[in-house]
């Protein structure tokens, strides 16, 4: 004991230094954030590229971790995607402004309206896990019966719920013997009283923040319930279907990312398939123009730094190894005593929560969200940028992500140029070209350039001479 605790401060203090770039790259990006998107020197258009490369950067990477790191295969990115950008945008849209402040007539930024809209929305979540871990503990008792007695009590419940929904939603007055009905009800209600009587709270918190800080704050809350909304949505996924491999695991990821989408376009709160209009875009008006600006540049930088640098750390920490260790020989690795179930869910639940982020910025920037924009197509758009970099290589992901999110946009210019702006239409098919060109030079051509420089630092004599 006497030796435990010198160890554990000279640890941190070691992983303290270790890491003394970190705030020293984030306060250099954020000055570099606003001169990308104030300065005249800047084209907008190439600002985009470059926002919309940041954004890739972090769905790219945080894929990698799952794809690469775990070895797991996932088609439903943009699923992940779409519930971060959604819950931040709703969030944002619907509490993060109150009408006016005092007699300004300005807006107050309400980001305690945001956290509570988490909160409450954290704490239906909770209710809806208690009933589905109480619905699974009872259908896997009932294989002490028969085992053949858990699929059929399964899908009888899963039948019960669609009828009892489909007959309250043909119904004008429903009764209270649809149970699954009054559950919805109750949660509504339940999410409604929070609301209401967290509100004046969440308003007097805000007013004592100075209000340079209720932007950032409001913008910060928002990308964390993102995150923590998606990463739920991972561990909703990630427990059933996790025990799956290959094209299995594939075909149920791409089903989640449809369901998420296809929910998206019915719901009328979230804008159905017209799209959620009305988010408020992260931005600052010019003191001297009042032109609207969005600085929204220094989280897409802060995050495309941060996120490859966290999953670069995650794969060489302790924990990493043991993901590695499941991905390399998972009978291996479950033989030394790792939970593989456990570590492939937690790549699964970090991945999906950095592009819950993703979403959430992206969200912000333009203000506006289709559910037509996390499509299948949109997975494989991230599915090949991980691809094309290796699976496993972080930093060559930054690069195929820059590379392939500049690439529709090349080939604008280029069929402009020679008068087919049609062009970048073919960007899918470069897309397999590139699939097809990849694994081929990484499988014959990378080991012979491995092995002819081997040689030659072999054949070299000592001290370079």
């Amino acid at each position: 004991m006497e030796l435990r605790d010198p160890i554990r401060r000279s640890t941190g203090l070691r992983a303290l230094l270790s890491n003394w770039f970190v705030p020293v790259v984030l306060l250099a990006l954020w000055p570099l954030g606003r001169f990308i998107e104030t300065s005249p020197h800047v084209d907008p258009y190439y600002a985009r590229i470059l926002m919309l490369i940041g954004i890739n950067v972090i769905l790219a990477t945080s894929l990698q971790l799952i794809n690469g790191v775990s070895g797991q295969f996932s088609l439903g990115h943009a699923g992940f995607m779409a519930v971060g950008a959604y819950a931040a945008g709703f969030a944002t849209e619907t509490y993060s402004t109150l009408p006016s402040e005092g007699d300004s007539g300005d807006p107050f930024v309400n980001p305690g309206g945001v956290l509570l809209f988490f909160v409450a929305l954290c704490a239906v979540l909770c209710l809806i896990a208690l009933l589905l871990w109480v619905v699974f503990l009872l259908v896997g008792l009932s294989g002490r019966v028969s085992c053949r007695l858990p699929p059929i009590v399964g899908f009888g419940l899963v039948l019960w719920f669609v009828i009892d929904l489909c007959v309250a939603a043909n119904s004008d007055h429903p009764g209270g013997f649809l149970v699954w009905h009054q559950f919805t009800v109750g949660l509504e209600k339940m999410f409604t009283l929070i609301m209401t009587h967290g509100m004046p709270a969440a308003v007097w918190g805000s007013g004592r923040l100075p209000i340079g800080w209720r932007k950032p704050i409001s913008m910060l809350v928002a990308l964390a319930g993102a995150a923590a909304v998606a990463g739920a949505a991972g561990l909703l996924v990630g427990m059933p279907t996790l025990r799956l491999r290959g094209d299995y695991l594939a075909i149920a990821t791409l089903g989640f990312g449809e369901i998420i989408r296809v929910a998206i376009t019915n719901s009328q709160a979230l804008g159905a398939a017209t799209g959620m209009t009305g988010i408020p875009t992260y931005s600052d008006p010019d003191r001297d123009t009042g032109e609207q600006f969005h600085f929204i540049s220094r989280w897409v930088l802060a995050f495309a730094f941060l996120t490859p640098l966290l999953v670069w750390r995650l794969s060489r920490s302790p924990r990493g190894r043991a993901i590695v260790a499941v991905r390399e020989d998972e009978i291996a690795a479950a033989a030394v005593g790792i939970n593989t179930t456990r570590q492939k869910v937690t790549a699964f639940v970090i991945g999906a929560a950095f592009a819950g982020i993703a979403g959430g910025i992206y969200a912000h920037y333009d203000g506006y969200l289709n559910p037509n924009e996390f499509g299948f197509m949109r997975s494989v758009e991230i599915v090949v940028m991980v691809t094309i970099a290796g699976l496993g290589n972080i930093w060559w992901t930054v690069l195929s992500a820059a590379a392939l999110t500049y690439l529709p946009e090349f080939l604008r210019t280029i069929g402009q140029r020679i008068g087919h702006p049609q062009l970048s239409e073919w960007r899918m098919v470069i897309y397999a070209l590139l699939l097809i060109a990849v694994p081929i030079s990484q499988a014959k051509l990378f080991p012979r350039l491995r092995n002819l420089l081997t040689r030659r630092s072999i054949a070299a004599p000592p001290g370079g001479r």
